[in-house]
């Protein structure tokens, strides 16, 4: 009985996952209302939020007091943090270089000394440690340098609650929170304009502290591990249908608010473009927004009993939750691709108006089956590995 619950725990999580990766590829198809405003990207915020949250209560409930952990090194950590990773790198080398293609390409190439510092800062998953312009070759691949700073510190951070016992882990939430507040605070501060025509340094500085930095993003994932302490050391869990009814609706109203204010207060683009540099005043909106509804989910979701996990949870979502990793690499490629090739036969115009519902009917459907077939050649290739050894 109790596997079948760790397993329908993992499950139900594995959906949520999968709802988090379809909100950020709706927000990728740059789907542009006839207003210029972004309806679909706050999606996207809320579901960065949700991985990261997801992914520290993930590694708390996998790790607090299984001893699989028993030392924290600098050398140490960063083999768990490539134990994490390496099954993913292969897969953001190659659409990393799926990118690298147009850099050289068009009207507007990359001078020869940006293109190879941003090249070997993305093979080392350190790109966004720096302000340069342009950072993630891969525009998705942010992340990937954020969780892998995030694997790096986690034995510290285990072996630090094992050892304390917090009894008030809820008010470590609130601190981080209040940290992430600070950060952003500053990020609104930072002179944007005055870098933007520079070579080496981005624009948007503001949106790369506190959206994309991997200290400021550590701070979700640290609020994560916090939710899955509350998680495995609870005696029991929330049962009372009322309250899990109340929990569910927070959750929801939040999201869909944080999205309203989101839409609110991003500015109309041009051709399918925000010039976000020069609204510094939205720093609040990047994470904070969504901070509150994403711990709830991950609360709720890991309380598999509760019917709105239950809605949500079966084969197909799953099955998306297992891929999810490949799935979000995969789709910024396909999307950029489908736009080039539709700007490169009818035109800037036309991909304008139609390149999003081409994304959406097509483009997540061509990265699901690419996901598809990369996870089932991983699995051959884990399995040989495996026979390999024996």
């Amino acid at each position: 009985m109790g596997e079948r619950q760790a397993n329908s725990h993992i499950h139900s999580l594995q959906a949520l996952r999968a709802l988090a990766c379809i909100a950020v590829m709706l927000s990728h198809s740059a789907f542009i209302s006839s207003s210029g405003i972004n309806f679909v990207d706050g999606f996207g915020k809320w579901g960065v939020s949700v991985f990261l949250v997801l992914s520290g209560f993930v590694l708390m409930y996998s790790y607090y007091g299984k001893k699989r952990i028993e030392k924290a090194s600098v050398f140490d950590n960063i083999k768990f943090a490539w134990k994490k990773i390496r099954g993913i790198y292969p897969l953001h080398i190659i659409t990393t270089m799926a990118f690298v293609v147009f850099m050289f390409l068009g009207d507007h190439k990359t001078p020869v000394l940006p293109a190879v510092c941003r090249i070997v800062l993305n093979m080392l998953l350190l790109q966004e440690w720096i302000p340069f312009t342009e950072r993630s070759i891969n525009g998705v691949a942010w992340y990937l340098c954020v969780s892998a700073f995030c694997y790096f510190v986690f034995p510290w951070i285990l072996l630090f609650y094992e050892k304390r016992k917090i009894r008030l882990p809820i008010r470590g939430i609130f601190v981080l929170f209040f940290l992430q507040i600070v950060i952003g605070f500053i990020g609104g501060l930072l002179p944007n304009q005055s870098l933007s025509d520079s070579l080496f340094l981005g624009s948007d500085m503001t949106e790369w502290l506190v959206y994309k930095h991997p200290i400021s993003r550590s701070l979700d994932f640290l609020i994560g591990c916090n939710i899955g302490y509350i998680y495995v050391n609870e005696k029991q869990g929330i049962k009372h249908s009322y309250m899990c009814r109340i929990m569910s609706a927070v959750a929801v109203c939040l999201s869909i608010i944080g999205i309203v204010i989101y839409v609110i207060n991003t500015p109309a683009s041009v051709q399918g473009k925000i010039d976000s540099f020069v609204h510094t005043e939205r720093w609040w909106t990047y994470v904070l927004l969504f901070i509150p509804s994403a711990c709830l989910f991950v609360y709720i979701f890991a309380h598999n009993e509760w019917r709105l996990s239950a809605m949500f949870t079966n084969k197909l979502t799953i099955y998306l939750g297992d891929i999810s990793k490949y799935l979000f690499l995969i789709h910024y490629v396909v999307f950029y691709y489908i736009s080039a090739v539709i700007i490169y036969i009818f035109g800037n115009g036309f991909d304008h108006i139609y390149g999003p519902w081409l994304k959406i009917c097509f483009g997540i459907i061509i990265s699901i089956v690419l996901s598809h077939i990369w996870n089932r050649l991983t699995l051959v290739t884990d399995k040989f590995k495996s026979s390999d050894i024996r």
